[in-house]
């Protein structure tokens, strides 16, 4: 998209204070905002609102207030791909890491009972190519680990 990207690696105890450093990475290098993806959970949304002005970015939630399927069906039909690097166990079986997030996937999800878009937290994905990509972002699988409940692919920019 020609954006320079800031990869930073942590882990479920470090995200916070990981995330206050990519926060003020971001400001040294000229952005005024954050975009966010939340869909409609007011906890998260807070969680991120409070740490991106903290830092005096400001904050933008573009998704907010619809309806998970649509969203998940506009993503999938406007040629966008991802894929899911992790799933809370309690909720996904791990067969779904790994997996390419298309009309399959969904279809598959709609037979859980579980929000398509992952919003309470079954899943969580990378974006890797779209419409507005100038090229698919590389990336690598380098393992993967369990913490807790969740199990994570290990990612690297390749």
């Amino acid at each position: 998209m020609g954006l320079k990207s800031i990869i930073m690696p942590t882990t479920s105890q470090e995200f916070d204070s990981d995330f206050k450093v990519a926060l003020e990475t971001v400001k040294q290098e000229g952005l005024r905002g954050i975009i966010f993806g939340n869909i409609f959970l007011e906890d998260v949304r807070k969680f991120y609102e409070t740490r991106v002005k903290s830092v005096g970015l400001e904050y933008y939630d573009l998704l907010w207030g619809q309806s998970t399927k649509s969203v998940l069906e506009s993503f999938i039909q406007g040629g966008f791909k991802a894929v899911v690097t992790s799933i809370w166990l309690k909720k996904l079986d791990r067969r779904y890491l790994g997996r390419e997030i298309n009309g399959d996937f969904l279809i598959d999800l709609e037979k859980e009972a579980v929000d398509v878009c992952g919003e309470n937290g079954e899943y969580h994905s990378l974006v890797y190519d779209g419409p507005c990509f100038k090229r698919p972002l590389p990336y690598r699988i380098c393992g993967v680990h369990e913490e807790m409940e969740n199990i994570f692919l290990d990612i690297r920019s390749a």
